[in-house]
């Protein structure tokens, strides 16, 4: 899948703050910057990534492993 900025007819440019929606939930009263509602998956999401990973690669390291039996015949 390529970059949208890759693809040429893709403009990017910017947009007014009062166009955009601001998600996120306010830690106390007054205060501006908060916490993302996505924040909580991320962890959880990376942990999951890093797993998925490391399953595949034990997967390659013990294709990689093998065995010979030798007899007298």
């Amino acid at each position: 899948m390529k970059h949208p900025a890759a693809t040429p007819n893709v403009q990017s440019g910017r947009v007014p703050a009062d166009q955009v929606i601001h998600l996120y939930a306010p830690i106390q009263p007054g205060v501006e910057r908060g916490v993302s509602w996505l924040a909580p998956a991320l962890v959880p999401l990376r942990e999951l990534q890093e797993f998925t990973e490391a399953a595949l690669v034990r997967q390659k390291i013990s294709a990689l492993f093998c065995g010979h039996v030798q007899t007298r015949d």
